[in-house]
Order: structure tokens, then C-alpha cells, then sequence
């Protein structure tokens, strides 16, 4: 059965998988860290807290290109965002997003120093949601594809096993 979805749709999806894993291109290989969300702006631009000195901001300074990757079992969805990030040292921005739960990383509160934000802006997304209907055939071995261009979110496209 084929499953017809609109961009929008899977851009709604991809909004409700918070909490996942930060991908950045290491020296040698992929290195991957479980990272908390702290917002999904309306461009699903996924921003988390990090601090200057991390191997993960070394690596961002070396090479934006990033994958955000989440998944939530209790709603059966899984999404991925690649894009390019960013490091962000914004005073103002780092107080808007700061949450007591960071102070256990980062015990200078937002205005230390070590605290930066990373947002990823993304340009592909990849969701499977059985909560939203986003799932091509066959089902459950592919994912709907949307890329963003200067006109907005575009697609679905599928991927296929093998891609």
C-alpha cells in the first residue's frame, strides 16, 4: 500500500522526535554523542548546549557538516536531519536556552564562559512515523525524504534499502 504525504507532513514529524544523537565528521571516522535537545525552531534548525572546549566543537570547527538522529519507540518514528552547524556564543541566546538541568555540565550557569550552543540547520530530512502515517512502502524499509531549497521544504522523495 502506498502511503501519499505531503513535505509539511513530514516536517511535522520530524518536530516531534526530540532527544537523539549528534553526528560529526572526526578525524578518522563518524564520531556520534547522544546529545539533549533544546529547541526545534518552525525550520527545524535543532539547537543543544556544549561546551568550547569539546571534542565535538573541535570537530564543528573543522567541518560543519553534521546528522541529528532521533528516535521515539513509544510512537513508532525515527527522523534524521543532516545539515551544516554551528557554534554559538551569543550571550543572549545562550540565557534564552539555558535549563537547570545544564548546570550539572556547565555550573557557571549561562554566563560561563566553556557554554555554547550548536544549532543544526538542516537541509535534508529523513522521517519514518507509523503515528503519522509516514512510512512508503514497503513499509517500515524506507524513510520519506524532504529537501529544503530556497523555496521551502520539498518532496517526499523515499529512500530504499541499499541508498
Amino acid at each position: 500500500m502506498v502511503v501519499q504525504v505531503e513535505a509539511a507532513e513530514v516536517v511535522e514529524a520530524a518536530r516531534r522526535v526530540p532527544y537523539g544523537f549528534f553526528t560529526t565528521l572526526g578525524t578518522t571516522r563518524p564520531s556520534v554523542r547522544m546529545v539533549g535537545c533544546l529547541g526545534i525552531d518552525e525550520d527545524l534548525r535543532v539547537t543543544f548546549a556544549t561546551g568550547r572546549h569539546t571534542r565535538k566543537a573541535a570537530e564543528l570547527r573543522a567541518n560543519a557538516t553534521a546528522i541529528y538522529a532521533a528516535a521515539d519507540l513509544t510512537t513508532g518514528a525515527a527522523v534524521c536531519l543532516y545539515g551544516t552547524a554551528t557554534l554559538d556564543e551569543d550571550l543572549s541566546r545562550r540565557r534564552s536556552a539555558w535549563v537547570p538541568g545544564l548546570a550539572r555540565f556547565v555550573p557557571g550557569g549561562p554566563e560561563d564562559p566553556e557554554f555554547v550552543l550548536v544549532s543544526i540547520d538542516p537541509d535534508r530530512i529523513e522521517v519514518w512515523s507509523e503515528q503519522d502515517r509516514v512510512a512508503p512502502d514497503p513499509f517500515g524499509m524506507a524513510s520519506a525524504v524532504v529537501l529544503r531549497s530556497a523555496d521551502g521544504w520539498a518532496g517526499p522523495t523515499t529512500t530504499h534499502p541499499g541508498w
